[in-house]
């Protein structure tokens, strides 16, 4: 895992070049973030959730952008004041960027 990917995933904001792969999840995380902001917290969990099941189906399951997205829905939880939920999410973060790292180290992209 480089810092350029890691850039990538970031970003999360629809793009001009974005294809049906991308643009799905970018759409739901962009309209939780919306929710979250506003306050809908079920609409964005709703969203959110929609946003990993896509994500890990076009990305796989030890994708970067995945990390991000599941970190993203950890603080919204931790803001609800739902640990157990919050934990949960950053652990399986935590674990794919662990993976990316050995991965990376080990000269496997």
């Amino acid at each position: 895992m480089n810092i350029d990917s890691f850039s990538k995933a970031m970003k999360t904001k629809p793009e001009d070049r974005d294809t049906e792969r991308t643009l799905g999840w970018k759409v739901l995380v962009e309209g939780a973030k919306v929710g979250h902001k506003r306050g809908d917290f079920e609409t964005a969990a709703k969203m959110f959730e929609q946003a990993l099941t896509m994500a890990e189906l076009r990305l796989g399951p030890k994708h970067i952008v995945l990390a991000h997205i599941l970190m993203q829905y950890s603080e919204m939880c931790e803001e609800l004041k739902d640990a157990d939920k919050a934990r949960a999410l950053s652990s399986r973060a935590r674990t794919i960027l662990g993976q990316l790292a050995t991965d990376s180290e080990g000269g496997v992209s």
